[in-house]
């Protein structure tokens, strides 16, 4: 509601808090992006996710953007739809 109304007004969401980020979840996003932290152990560190956010971060998920589409072991383990 808050980003719609944004949007008719013309005011960027980002303007109204210190801290925000924007995800639209597209089938490719999903698909794609990796949303929680992973190790990494042939440099033996931790690499970030996409909601590994600080705190005090408004995070926006723009639904609107989704289509109709396939999700992969990926997108399905996002929605804790473990395959």
């Amino acid at each position: 509601m808050l980003l719609r109304w944004c949007d008719q007004h013309g005011i960027p969401v980002h303007s109204l808090y210190l801290q925000s980020y924007n995800l639209d979840l597209t089938i490719s996003n999903m698909n794609q992006l990796k949303f929680s932290p992973k190790k990494d152990y042939t440099a033996n560190r931790l690499t970030s996710g996409v909601l590994q956010l600080s705190d005090h971060t408004h995070l926006v998920l723009n639904e609107t953007a989704m289509q109709p589409g396939q999700l992969d072991a990926n997108g399905m383990l996002l929605f804790g739809w473990g395959c």
